[in-house]
């Protein structure tokens, strides 16, 4: 009897260290019951903004008040297109100005998940250069796909890393 209890649990143990070690995402979680495409799904405020390690959250907010919104695309019977919307308020030198703009994200499911997504494109006119954020804000002249390796998913997070030359960009969206 006490061999097939130290089986038993033994038996657990693997079946558990198994399931820790499967996560598709570097940050977690190890497991959840949600597909990926439902914890996508959901509107998202940026929660913290790093450039090479330096965070940049506080400037984001000095200048920035957007909400991203993540839906099932209705245009395709893929999982793999979602259709996004930003919305939300931009500081235009010292007045804040309603801006919104609508387009598709795709999700690339290989061994790193990926998100391209088209980013922010902002008429210069009304919202100036120097206000330009990259990765997540650029200016209709750099128009171009994002692609953002996704390092955690959550029901109620969603953290992106970019890498572009040899600046590495972390950001971090939470569900409102």
């Amino acid at each position: 009897m006490k061999t097939k209890s130290i089986r038993n649990i033994f038996v657990l143990a693997l079946v558990f260290a198994t399931i820790m070690g499967c996560s598709r995402f570097e940050d977690g979680p190890k497991v959840s019951f949600r597909s990926m495409i439902k914890r996508i799904c959901g509107t998202y405020r940026i929660d913290y903004v790093a450039k090479n390690g330096n965070n940049l959250t506080d400037y984001w907010n000095q200048y920035y008040n957007l909400s991203y919104k993540f839906s099932l695309s209705q245009a395709s019977e893929t999982d793999n297109i979602l259709f996004v919307q930003i919305s939300g308020e931009i500081d235009s030198v010292g007045s804040w100005k309603n801006y919104y703009n609508s387009n598709y994200a795709f999700i690339d499911k290989n061994d790193l998940v990926t998100l391209h997504m088209y980013n922010c494109v902002i008429d210069t006119a009304d919202f100036p250069h120097e206000r330009m954020f990259f990765p997540l804000v650029q200016s209709s002249d750099d128009y171009w796909r994002m692609k953002y390796t996704i390092i955690r998913l959550s029901n109620n997070e969603m953290w992106l890393f970019y890498e572009e030359g040899y600046d590495e960009y972390e950001i971090h969206f939470k569900k409102n």
